[in-house]
């Protein structure tokens, strides 16, 4: 994709709140923080992210594609460092447990974000989809020992 995302984050919070109720969800103890205010806040800052920092990876990847060698798959040097800042502003861990480092937002907070997400660089978006579901199956169904304190790197 070359130059910028539509801003989407508009369309998103309308769905969010006519479709994912996120007023009622935002009265539940466990989604307090979800008000429409801080998800439109959330939405914000993610759009903002994945314009200056994903978006820009969606050419590379495909000029420079993936590389295979019987040590493994290797990507664009590009994917690395945005995965790096991906992980490092926190954008994991925006469903899952505070307890274990994520924002606790509601599932579907997270689903709308991926919209965004995969808009920058549907391939690098794989990564976050699959690490989800390996944290979350770890969340609610691993052993203590394995439950660190942070979102995986």
């Amino acid at each position: 994709m070359h130059g910028r995302l539509p801003r989407t984050h508009q369309d998103l919070l309308f769905a969010l709140r006519t479709a994912g109720t996120i007023d009622e969800l935002s009265s539940h103890e466990r989604y307090r923080q979800a008000t429409y205010d801080t998800v439109a806040a959330v939405f914000e800052e993610h759009g903002r992210f994945f314009n200056e920092v994903w978006a820009p990876t969606n050419a590379l990847g495909d000029t420079e594609g993936l590389k295979w060698s019987e040590e493994g798959v290797t990507t664009p040097e590009s994917f690395k460092d945005a995965w790096a800042k991906y992980v490092e502003a926190g954008w994991q861990g925006i469903n899952l447990d505070p307890d274990y480092g994520g924002m606790g937002f509601p599932n579907v907070v997270y689903g709308l974000s991926a919209e965004t997400t995969i808009a920058a660089n549907a391939a690098l978006s794989m990564l976050p989809g699959l690490t989800t579901g390996a944290v979350e199956l770890l969340q609610h169904w691993g052993p203590r020992s394995r439950r660190s304190g942070t979102s995986p790197g």
